[in-house]
């Protein structure tokens, strides 16, 4: 048995597989077959994560912008005076 070094893409629209000699190179939905044998786990399963962890980032990502408005008002309320910071206080 010999072994073969496998350069792994979780998504990508590169070509099914491609052997430069010291390893090969498998991408998107060819990745996540070699890897379970399961010709459809990338479109029913690996592909819908992929946009369900899009949508929790943008939740995410909105929460940060208004966490982060949030403090920047409260320290300016608290530490700033005609926009600048008080050093002071």
């Amino acid at each position: 048995m010999r072994t073969q070094a496998v350069l792994g893409c979780c998504f990508s629209r590169s070509a099914k597989k491609y052997d430069n000699g010291a390893y090969w190179k498998v991408c998107g939905q060819h990745f996540w077959q070699f890897l379970s044998e399961n010709d459809n786990l990338y479109l029913d399963v690996i592909k819908p994560l992929r946009y369900k962890a899009r949508e929790r980032n943008e939740k995410y990502q909105r929460g940060c912008i208004s966490l982060i408005n949030l403090a920047t008002e409260e320290f300016a309320k608290r530490f700033c005076t005609m926009g600048k910071i008080d050093w002071e206080k």
